[in-house]
């Protein structure tokens, strides 16, 4: 027991009978004159503590309808609503959770409460309940103050204050688990629709198969319409275009699609953005390092692939020339009806004795584009074996091509029926271009 030896003690037990009516307790009071020094009274620590925190309860109760309170005097007061019913059995607060709490009925009240600090509302704590708390700093400095009744014990308050800590874990714990588990099951749905995926041929390389409209039918549906949900914010597929309004978000969307596309295969599915991206940084920097960096990132094939899908047109082109007899550009198809312009190139340059000046014959071929599809293109050269590096061993030597390329033969497989055998199919040097 502990006997009473200061007056605020004695105003403090006054006022709590006071406020809570407590007439028993008055009478006590008004026989010794409101002196309890006097009558050297005793009180137990947890039955004052608690006499005086009911008393504060009830007089906040009183004050909660008072139109004059600021915002911060009415968040407080919720506050404080919240913490006493856990003080009182003997559960401990961390101040980190308080201030926040804090903070949150702040903003209900209309205040912007993230310039509060920890110490303003610790001071205001201790103005409120005085003795009756206790502030606790962990040997961890990293850890958060702790805030309990000075009735009961340091141990117990840090044992409950863990036990309720790991509960507090494990409930959040399990509600990540119940956001994750839809999450976890649409990723391995879209998964099994990329394992699908086929992508485009590289040897040889078909420049139609990098065209933006090819590149979204290699893209699975629901991988395409995840992504521009994400970027977009469209909810429903249902009632949006195919493709987006805007040419740069959907190069974007396509963009992110093959890139997972890429990353989930590890690269075998071939993709027109990795395969095109990585000739084109070649053909402008003729950077090895940059290709490798870009292929880190996932962006690019790697320099070997870029090497071989080079290789394999060189192979193709060196295939055409062997089965046509003459260079033959890709847009030009077999069997066409074509036409040909040729008109004199003479260039006088300046030269001392007016010699060795350049007189060079163009030739200029048109065909009109067949009405359909395009047929697909068939391979002349063998791309089975992935080679880094052309092999012209199989095709004529270099000092024969140099002949041909001088003096190439008019290619009679590029000639219809109906002209063959007429003045113009003679082994005349013919120029395509």
């Amino acid at each position: 027991m502990i006997s009473v030896s200061t007056f605020e003690a004695c105003q403090r037990i006054k006022q709590a009978a006071t406020t809570k009516g407590d007439e028993d307790m008055l009478h006590v009071l008004r026989g010794v004159n409101d002196d309890l020094i006097a009558a050297d009274a005793k009180y137990h620590k947890n039955c004052y503590a608690l006499y005086v925190m009911n008393s504060k309860k009830v007089v906040h109760s009183s004050e909660a309808g008072n139109e004059s309170e600021t915002p911060y005097d009415k968040a407080f007061h919720q506050l404080i609503d919240e913490l006493n019913p856990g003080i009182k059995e003997g559960r401990a607060y961390d101040m980190n959770s308080v201030l926040i709490m804090y903070r949150e009925f702040l903003a209900d009240e209309g205040v912007a409460g993230e310039d509060y600090t920890r110490q303003c509302l610790k001071d205001r704590l201790k103005n409120f309940f005085g003795e009756e708390v206790v502030f606790h700093q962990q040997t961890d400095r990293a850890k958060p103050e702790l805030i309990y009744a000075s009735s009961i014990g340091l141990q117990d308050v840090i044992n409950a204050w863990a036990l309720t800590r790991k509960a507090e874990n494990k409930v959040n714990q399990e509600n990540e688990k119940e956001k994750t588990r839809p999450i976890a099951c649409v990723a391995r749905d879209i998964r099994t629709e990329i394992k699908k995926s086929k992508g485009i041929t590289t040897r040889p390389l078909d420049s139609r198969d990098i065209a933006i409209e090819l590149t979204r039918k290699l893209i699975p549906d629901c991988l395409y319409w995840l992504v521009r949900a994400i970027i977009t914010g469209e909810s429903d597929g249902s009632n949006q275009p195919k493709e987006c309004c805007n040419i740069t978000v959907e190069r974007q969307i396509l963009s992110i699609c093959q890139d997972i596309i890429h990353c989930c295969t590890r690269g075998r599915v071939k993709l027109p953005k990795h395969t095109g991206l990585a000739i084109t940084v070649h053909h402008l920097t003729s950077s090895k390092h940059l290709i490798t960096l870009l292929n880190k990132m996932g962006h690019c094939c790697s320099y070997d692939e870029m090497r071989a899908i080079d290789t394999s047109a060189a192979m193709e082109l060196l295939a055409k020339t062997e089965e046509f007899g003459t260079v033959i550009p890709s847009n030009i198809s077999p069997g066409v009806f074509v036409q040909l312009a040729a008109d004199n190139n003479d260039i006088n340059e300046e030269t001392l004795d007016g010699k060795n000046t350049t007189h060079a014959t163009t030739m200029v071929v048109y065909q009109k584009k067949a009405y359909g599809p395009d047929p697909s293109p068939v391979p002349l050269a063998d791309h089975r074996v992935k080679r880094r590096s052309l092999q012209c061993t199989k095709y004529r030597s270099a000092r024969h091509m140099a002949v041909d390329l001088q003096h190439p033969p008019m290619p009679t497989k590029l000639i219809p029926k109906c002209i063959k055998g007429s003045a113009i199919h003679s082994p005349r040097p013919v120029r395509w271009i």
